[in-house]
């Protein structure tokens, strides 16, 4: 064979080579396309809210179900929690915050318990045709729950019961590491899980649910259990305040913390028992500023969760209803309590909306000096509940969103009941926001800072009267 066809043979073989790999490359990259299509396509209908109303929040597609997991740590690796990587969607929310990002949140939550898919509707006020365009929409999600649920306040490290206005020497005994604050917020979260069957079996639930075996093997509180106890769903609210030279923690430092110490406790308790809430999910990490409670806290830890077998004890589709749990062994009428341990909830339709003081047209007769802000943004509530079909008896849920605790956390506290004689306590959790990524919004017809804003959900009747 001659050196010239030597060399041909040698560069067709080089380029067959060439050839080869390119094809394998291309293969590749179409597979990974597929997959990160394959992803997108997996979003829950009910987290695409997309309005003919353009300038709604609901016109933007959260996507909510398909986010990237890590399991902390590798020894629990049952657990699933959502990744602390800025990759994932929704992970330590360093990203920009907003009342409808903990909307959405919670929503994401609560559908996972929905029969059908959420939809969104339009609440408006005044009147449209008027030349001073005073007309206002509130955009309220309604998700049909297929079984009852769960919702707690956020659990804070200090005992549950306490003095409103708060007051500081009542927590001066706790341990205020950050590790213990998480395990004392997932200890009270069981504790409270497990007044289910302690009301079920008093007869007390305003839905049937089966009585716990007694049969259960490894699990030191099967006496408690009820399906669904074993996957709770978190949100996370991690203060960013100043450190003390005693825990000096950054954020980022303490939301690390969190998922480990999570993972720990819903495992084993302080004591080594088995923790039956070992399915979790952390729907989501907040950075805020100050806690409510205490400054010296750092973390607030909100819960619900579905109670799979519970069935309705009325067939009218107008029955559904809600009953105050709370925890009797410990239970201090001394204290006045603005919030509750948890609601049981039948099941139903539930309302979830943002409302703030100018949330309707009528946010001229406000100031920002004092209680005012709060008191229309109930009033602003109750306009929007009265739309429904709904009172503010039929509020479930609230989550404060709060600029400046220092300065107006009195009014946050007292205001519902002191000038508005709105007595029945919520589900209930008063955050500050951190005022870096994640502020309040502007009055944009006064140019009001707003204060505060409420995150509701209220039980509705299936069909409005």
């Amino acid at each position: 064979m001659t050196q010239s066809k030597i060399e041909a043979r040698k560069k067709s073989s080089s380029l067959f080579i060439t050839i080869i790999i390119l094809s394998v490359t291309v293969v590749a990259l179409l597979l990974i396309g597929v997959n990160q299509i394959l992803e997108l396509s997996t979003v829950s209908s009910f987290d695409l809210h997309i309005k003919n109303n353009k300038n709604s929040y609901n016109s933007r597609i959260f996507f909510g179900e398909k986010h990237r997991r890590s399991r902390i740590p590798e020894q629990h690796n049952h657990h699933q929690v959502v990744s602390s990587s800025s990759s994932s969607l929704f992970s330590n929310s360093k990203k920009e915050a907003s009342s409808s990002s903990w909307m959405s949140t919670f929503s994401r939550g609560l559908n996972k318990w929905a029969s059908i898919p959420s939809t969104t509707i339009s609440v408006s006020y005044g009147d449209s045709n008027n030349s001073n365009n005073n007309a206002v929409a509130v955009d309220v999600e309604i998700v049909a729950l297929k079984h009852p649920v769960l919702i707690l306040s956020g659990a804070t490290p200090g005992p549950f019961y306490h003095s409103h206005p708060h007051i500081s020497k009542e927590f001066d005994h706790l341990d205020f590491s950050m590790d213990e604050q998480v395990r004392s917020n997932i200890a009270t979260i069981l504790k409270i899980a497990e007044t289910v069957q302690d009301y079920n079996i008093d007869g007390l639930l305003p839905f049937k649910l089966p009585l716990p075996s007694q049969e259960k093997e490894g699990n030191n509180n099967n006496n408690k259990y009820f399906k669904g106890i074993e996957s709770p769903q978190f949100v996370n609210w991690i203060s960013n305040n100043k450190e003390s030279k005693d825990f000096p923690l950054d954020y980022n430092s303490r939301l690390e913390v969190v998922n480990k110490v999570i993972s720990e406790s819903c495992c084993c308790d302080k004591d080594n028992h088995y923790n039956i809430m070992d399915s979790y999910e952390i729907l989501n990490n907040y950075e805020t500023g100050d806690n409510v409670s205490d400054r010296r806290f750092r973390l607030e830890t909100f819960a619900m969760f579905g109670i799979e077998e519970g069935t309705t004890c009325d067939d009218d589709e107008h029955s559904h209803t809600f009953i105050q749990l709370d925890m009797k062994d410990i239970f201090d009428p001394q204290y006045f309590m603005p919030y509750v341990p948890a609601y049981a909830v039948s099941g139903g339709n539930v309302a979830i909306f943002t409302i703030t003081a100018a949330s309707c047209s009528n946010s001229a007769a406000w100031s920002v000096d004092d209680h005012d802000q709060v008191k229309v943004a109930y009033e602003n509530m109750i306009l929007v509940l009265k739309e429904l079909g709904a009172t503010f008896d039929d509020v479930i849920m609230i989550w404060n969103r709060v600029e400046d605790l220092n300065k107006n956390e009195r009014s946050v506290l007292m205001t519902r009941s002191e000038i508005m004689g709105l007595n029945r306590p919520l589900a209930e959790s008063v955050l500050e926001v951190n005022g870096k990524n994640d502020t309040n919004n502007i009055d944009e017809r006064t140019g009001n800072p707003l204060w505060i804003e409420l995150i509701v959900a209220a039980q509705i009747q299936t069909t409005k009267k």
